[in-house]
C-alpha cells in the first residue's frame, strides 16, 4: 500500500528534474529512499499481523470448543450422570501439533455420595469406573454412545421384574 504512495513520490521527483548532485536532490533523494524502506518494512510487518490474527483466530475456536467439552464435563459430575455420552463433540484434534503427546488429560468428578472433588485421568474414565476416595463409593462412566445424537439421559438400569 505505501510503495505506491513511495513510487509516486519517485515519479514526482523524476518529473521535477532533481539533479541528485546538488544539496537539495540529495536531500529529497535520501528522503524517498528512506520513505521507500520504512514503507517495504511496514508492509512485512502487516504480512505478520495478518498471519498472527488469523493463528489467533484458529486458536481462540479450538479454546472455545474444548471450553465447551469441559463444561459438559463438569455438568455431568454435578448432576451425577456418571456418563459421557452427553458432551459435545469437540473438533479435530492433531497431536502432532503439540509436544507432550504423552501427557494424559486429567478430569475434576464430584463424587454424588459425599460430594468430594477428586481428579481421574481419561484411563481412569476408559476403564469405566472410579472409586470415590472418600467414601468408596463407586462411580461409573457409560461410554456407550447411545443415539448418537448425544441427546440420550444416562444410561439407565432396566430392574428385573419377573
Amino acid at each position: 500500500m505505501y510503495n505506491k504512495k513511495v513510487g509516486y513520490l519517485k515519479g514526482l521527483a523524476a518529473g521535477l528534474g532533481l539533479d541528485t548532485d546538488t544539496k537539495e536532490g540529495r536531500l529529497f533523494d535520501a528522503i524517498i529512499e528512506t520513505l521507500d524502506a520504512m514503507s517495504e518494512t511496514i508492509d512485512d510487518l502487516q504480512d505478520e499481523i495478518d498471519s498472527l490474527s488469523d493463528s489467533i483466530d484458529e486458536i481462540e475456536d479450538g479454546i472455545s470448543e474444548y471450553s465447551e467439552f469441559l463444561d459438559a464435563l463438569e455438568d455431568a459430575a454435578d448432576e451425577n450422570v456418571g456418563s459421557l455420552r452427553h458432551f459435545p463433540k469437540v473438533g479435530t484434534f492433531d497431536e502432532d501439533e503439540f509436544e507432550d503427546e504423552d501427557d494424559e488429560q486429567e478430569y475434576e468428578i464430584t463424587c454424588p455420595g459425599c460430594d468430594k472433588e477428586f481428579i481421574v485421568d481419561e484411563e481412569i474414565i476408559f476403564a469405566g469406573s472410579a472409586a470415590c476416595p472418600g467414601c468408596k463409593q463407586k462411580i461409573t462412566f457409560d461410554l456407550e454412545p447411545g443415539c448418537g445424537g448425544g441427546c440420550c439421559g444416562p444410561k439407565k438400569e432396566e430392574d428385573d421384574e419377573d
